[in-house]
């Protein structure tokens, strides 16, 4: 993970958070004027992140409100760390950390919940606390803790996709009545259209759109692309994340 995925990660996750604050009609219950997270521990029910909140004073708009409050955000809004766990540091490799002091990653006090930082300084002294040999910076705020993970060994998750593999699979993902934005590889035509059924045939098998039909083979796959969640994907599911 780069020093553009890692700041990137943060302001998702403000974004998320923001989102998650605000009323069911999309409206802030606040001005808010900026977040800070500081911590994300793994909950059984998603990621739970400890934030910093300023906000807007409704009476004075020159004050600036500030609390700390915490909100879980869904495992498929906020995905956890993967990594190797040869690869976080402590007191017994710290000697291997001094090349990422000044670089950007995580630090932790427990295995679940890391934290971005900076790594400033590592502890070689004999009397030194072992259990918190690295001095880091969490937003302005100079803190000492035990564990460092670099960015860099942070994994990117890879998303692939196949073709589907019945009709069964496919109307399980884009049911009768839905919506689909769907393009041909070698032309530059989209399409907007309402899946209106499949036929089954004695050879061919097809999906009925409101505008044309699609035959169901590996070929829909391979020729076309399909607009979901803003991105363009092929024409497919989504398979098993493999990490880089």
């Amino acid at each position: 993970m780069n020093n553009n995925e890692y700041n990137q990660l943060n302001v998702d996750l403000k974004a998320k958070i923001e989102k998650q604050l605000c009323t069911v009609e999309g409206v802030p219950q606040v001005t808010i004027e900026d977040i800070i997270p500081f911590r994300l521990e793994q909950t059984d029910n998603g990621i739970k992140v400890h934030f910093y909140i300023y906000t807007k004073d409704p009476v004075d708009s020159f004050q600036k409100n500030f609390y700390k409050d915490s909100i879980i955000l869904k495992e498929d809004n906020m995905k956890k760390l993967i990594f190797d766990k040869k690869d976080v540091f402590t007191a017994l490799n710290r000697e291997e950390a001094e090349i990422y002091v000044g670089e950007k990653g995580y630090y932790c006090y427990r295995m679940h919940e890391w934290m971005p930082c900076e790594l400033l300084k590592i502890h070689f002294d004999e009397d030194y606390d072992v259990r918190n040999v690295f001095t880091i910076l969490d937003h302005k705020t100079e803190l000492e803790c035990p564990m460092f993970l670099p960015a860099d060994k942070v994994k990117i998750p890879k998303t692939e996709y196949r073709p589907f593999k019945s009709l069964e699979e496919f109307l399980k993902e884009y049911p009768l009545g839905s919506t689909i934005t769907y393009k041909k590889n070698d032309i530059d035509s989209v399409w907007t259209t309402i899946v209106t059924g499949v036929v089954k045939g004695a050879f061919s098998d097809f999906i009925q759109l409101s505008n044309r039909e699609l035959r169901f083979t590996d070929m829909l796959f391979d020729d076309y692309k399909i607009l979901k969640d803003n991105k363009w994907i092929p024409f497919g599911t989504k398979v098993e994340v493999k990490v880089i």
